[in-house]
């Protein structure tokens, strides 16, 4: 049985957050093994980098029709000597360009995991978080 389909406004509802829009620009973060397993990197595209910008050629917004969890398939286009955004990393494409992200991390306490809530820096929410 194939997954049913959703309108994006119950979508949004159900998930908390919105997907992605057809041509926005995303970073995709491959996890160990996805190169190892494509049939041929894309050119332009630098395996050694720790992500990759693409542009979202479609999304498709389902429901699981047993847990009626709500979740996307995201078809994306990996655009050619992506920037990486962090501080100092040059891309060996393109050493000349780079660019910066804002981040933050946090090592998660034993109260994070049993409260049910998560503290972050004053700084991060002000400058991350919208």
């Amino acid at each position: 049985m194939a997954a049913p389909s959703l309108p994006p406004h119950i979508w949004s509802a159900c998930r908390h957050e919105d997907a992605p829009h057809v041509g926005s620009l995303v970073y995709f973060y491959p996890e160990e093994g996805f190169l190892e397993q494509c049939a041929s990197v894309p050119s332009g595209i630098d395996p050694d980098l720790p992500l990759f910008l693409c542009s979202v050629k479609s999304v498709c917004l389902l429901t699981d029709p047993h847990s009626d969890e709500v979740y996307s398939v995201t078809s994306l286009n990996p655009i050619a000597s992506p920037p990486c955004p962090f501080n100092g990393y040059h891309s060996s494409t393109s050493p000349s360009h780079t660019h910066t992200a804002l981040s933050s991390s946090k090592v998660l306490s034993r109260s994070d995991t049993t409260t049910g809530s998560l503290s972050v820096p004053i700084s991060c929410a002000k400058n991350i978080f919208p």
